[in-house]
């Protein structure tokens, strides 16, 4: 019995500081492709400013080794053109916005674009209040200032906090904070079920006929709590702005379907447009006859460029690579944000086309 309480507890250590190894891996670097090819440097720019190191001149960040891809920068490459220029820079994953108070720095931040489920755009978090104020290069106005609840609805929790190298740290860092924090949860989950194994009284109750009770009371609060927080300003539900983005965001899912014989009638007919929303070395391979090429990162100047002849109510078919592909309802999606009313999504795609066609035709 001894022997196996040690194991238990053994266990319970080595979970803990598997949790804790995983949360301080903060700094490592995965490329991420923007849809505005220098909003990354921007950025980088504008926070530089902040901390009081600016660049005189801009093309000292327009360098290949921070801009490597025509898709803009990558993480490694933000922190390293910040570190080039004086500033300490540090990458962390799923940090809230709370956080961000906290740490009381400028941090470049990756988010996606209203209408998107991509996350491929950079914008600069200069600080919270009332509201979030934010630099996004690739906005109209540049400085705004924007609901939490909004910027929530876009940014993946990816952070690039910026520092200048001589600048003092917290006692605690954020990593260290969340690492006591869940350690303390784990802590009082291991307490919690060693009393429920005790001979107590309170372990009995917690394992009588009446247990439902004894956990009813903390999840009713909880959803008390929640139901709370939604209704305040910063509260989704509150917040319409949030709310419409989030509509806007997944209103691809929403498309009208059509199959492979309304298909075959657009490709005789002028008035349908078909659209192939594959990357196009996928598209160049091999595509349905007379379609449009619009891959996923397309901007909506493109969009609009590409189908220019087409007015807003002309009706357009978008598909994809098969059924599973994400990139038609994306598009789709991006097309009615370009002002396309009359949009439908072919679900089979490419693949249903060769299979039923009975042929792969190459354009």
């Amino acid at each position: 019995m001894m022997n196996q309480q040690v194991l238990e507890r053994q266990r319970f250590f080595v979970f803990v500081l598997v949790c804790v190894s995983w949360l301080s891996t903060q700094s490592f670097a995965t490329d991420i492709a923007n849809d505005d090819g220098y909003c990354g440097i921007y950025c980088v720019h504008a926070s530089l400013s902040e901390i009081g190191k600016p660049v005189s001149d801009f093309r000292d960040l327009l360098q290949p080794q921070y801009l490597s891809s025509t898709y803009g920068s990558s993480a490694k490459e933000l922190m390293s053109a910040l570190a080039d220029h004086g500033a300490q820079a540090s990458l962390y994953r799923y940090i809230s916005l709370s956080e961000l108070e906290w740490l009381g720095r400028p941090a470049i931040l990756h988010v996606g674009e209203p209408g998107s489920s991509r996350y491929n755009h950079w914008v600069l978090y200069r600080g919270s209040g009332s509201s979030v104020s934010l630099y996004d290069s690739s906005a109209k106005n540049v400085d705004s200032q924007v609901g939490a609840s909004e910027l929530l609805s876009r940014w993946d929790g990816t952070a690039i906090v910026v520092s200048p190298k001589e600048a003092s740290h917290p006692s605690i860092t954020l990593v260290a904070g969340r690492a006591i924090a869940i350690s303390l949860l784990l802590l009082l989950a291991f307490s919690l079920r060693q009393l429920l194994k005790s001979d107590t009284p309170i372990g009995r109750l917690l394992r009588s006929e009446r247990r439902s009770h004894a956990f009813g009371a903390p999840i009713a609060i909880l959803a008390i709590a929640m139901l709370a927080f939604n209704l305040q300003a910063k509260g989704l539900w509150r917040n319409q702005s949030t709310v419409e983005a989030i509509k806007e965001t997944n209103k691809g899912y929403f498309f009208p379907w059509v199959d492979i014989g309304e298909v075959q009638d657009a490709i005789s007919s002028d008035d349908i447009t078909l659209v192939d929303a594959r990357n196009a070395p996928s598209h160049r391979e091999g595509s349905i006859p007379g379609s449009l090429n619009v891959p996923p990162d397309s901007t909506l100047a493109l969009i609009r460029r590409k189908l220019g002849s087409q007015n807003e109510h002309s009706r357009i078919i978008v598909f994809c690579g098969s059924a599973s592909c994400p990139y038609a309802a994306e598009v789709a999606s991006r097309l009615n944000t370009a002002g396309y009313k009359s949009i439908s999504i072919y679900m089979g795609g490419w693949a249903d086309w060769v299979e039923q066609s009975g042929s792969l035709k190459k354009r």
